[in-house]
């Protein structure tokens, strides 16, 4: 069967790869010819996964996989065509669900008769019913059928989510799609969830919206904890030993959501409720809380900077979640900009080899490695985590440079230290 997943940078790269795993033909198409020509060489991914590069190299030796930029060669005779785009998001935390339109509109001349079309990309709730409703006499006439499969990748861990999926959830009107979606998936999941489209669409919106209502609950519990002396993260763990709430639960106290993955919905349901009139305090109180929270880093340093007259910073981890080379919404750049106006010298190292064009008007020293970084520093930020950072011998790295106070966020480094003698050195989020 061939299978053509439209739109190559995070959730369609990872997804053509996975879907080549099950030995049927896929083609991955994109309008980005840097894009197509990188892929088909394997000189660059467009965004950092960690064994991403060797699954797309296998994909292609196998030749289950190929790419390209022609979009009828791409979707013709394709029984599924399924279309990933990482709906583009800005600073606001509002979606741009028009390319992605723009680009199904410009596919849906080539698709065969009797196709089935997913949408995987982000889009708000009702984006399908309206396309469905528009393009009626095409969809009718071609006896297309339409689906709304939601993603479920996580940064830094995205093929095994995917190829060991928990559940995949399908949101159709039609059998002869949902058997055809549900054959496939069922390589990676025996757990199918049929529903209708728009309750489909919905369950995206509501998975990361809780998500980062957890996110945004347990960081107010651990502000909380402070005041009365309580143990954030026993907290969080009791919290988590309850099984009507769940072991896997978001509930690390550290820091706030960054990014635009969960923000998107967040914003989705909060233009739903704008446009209905509707009262729901409880959504509308994330992202302040959320941002507040993410704010407790700058405020700290410039705390320190005031009290304990701060002369050189460095930041270990960039990148706005582990395992990712992504920077845009980085806590920690975005922190490095609150901090122009004090005259400190600035540090940063990450194991990922990062683009820092955007950020040239920043003044930071970018290391080598871990030990350059930390060299002379009298506060060290831990952001997201590595493997460097996970191996470190942090207690040796504290007795061997007395005047260091750590800020972590990740809840990298194990609050017992406390108790050795590090009480008023180590600070944390936690």
């Amino acid at each position: 069967m061939k299978i053509c997943v439209q739109g190559l940078w995070h959730l369609g790269t990872v997804m053509a790869g996975c879907l080549a795993t099950t030995k049927n033909n896929i083609v991955g198409l994109d309008f980005n010819q840097n894009t197509i020509d990188n892929l088909n060489s394997l000189t660059k991914l467009p965004i950092y996964e960690p064994r991403l590069l060797e699954l797309i190299a296998e994909g292609m030796k196998s030749e289950n996989l190929t790419f390209t930029s022609d979009v009828a060669a791409a979707i013709a005779d394709a029984k599924i065509w399924w279309i990933a785009y990482d709906t583009e998001v800005n600073d606001q935390d509002q979606a741009d669900v028009n390319k992605v339109i723009e680009f199904f509109e410009m596919g849906l001349p080539f698709v065969s008769n009797d196709s089935v079309i997913i949408f995987s990309s982000q889009l708000p709730v009702g984006t399908i019913g309206k396309l469905i409703k528009k393009h009626q006499q095409t969809i009718l006439l071609k006896n297309l059928h339409l689906a709304y499969v939601p993603e479920n990748l996580r940064l830094g861990d995205a093929i095994t989510t995917f190829t060991q999926a928990d559940r995949f959830i399908v949101g159709t009107d039609s059998e002869y799609a949902c058997g055809i979606i549900s054959n496939l998936l069922l390589n990676f999941t025996p757990i199918i969830l049929k529903v209708k489209i728009e309750s489909a669409e919905m369950i995206k919106h509501a998975i990361n919206t809780f998500l980062a209502l957890e996110i945004t609950y347990i960081n107010e519990i651990a502000e909380l904890c402070k005041l009365v002396g309580a143990n954030s993260l026993e907290v969080s763990d009791g919290l988590k030993s309850d099984l009507r709430i769940g072991k896997k639960a978001y509930l690390r106290p550290g820091a706030g959501f960054s990014g635009g993955t969960l923000a998107r919905d967040v914003t989705f349901l909060e233009n739903l409720i704008e446009i209905n009139s509707y009262f729901a305090p409880v959504i509308h109180s994330i992202k302040p809380s959320n941002l507040h929270r993410n704010g407790w880093l700058l405020r700290s340093i410039i705390d320190l900077y005031e009290v304990a007259g701060l002369q050189k910073i460095s930041f270990l981890g960039l990148t706005y979640k582990s395992d990712t080379n992504t920077l845009r919404r980085s806590i920690a750049l975005e922190t490095i900009r609150g901090l122009k106006h004090l005259d400190v010298e600035i540090s940063i190292f990450d194991e990922q080899e990062l683009n820092l064009t955007d950020f040239d008007d920043l003044n930071f020293i970018v290391c080598e490695d871990f030990n350059e970084a930390l060299k002379g520093a009298n506060c060290l930020i831990i952001g997201s985590l590595s493997p460097v950072l996970k191996a470190t011998n942090w207690e040796r790295i504290l007795d061997s440079n007395q005047q260091l106070v750590i800020l972590d966020q990740s809840g990298l480094i194990n609050e017992n230290m406390k108790a050795d003698g590090f009480e008023g050195r180590y600070l944390t989020s936690l």
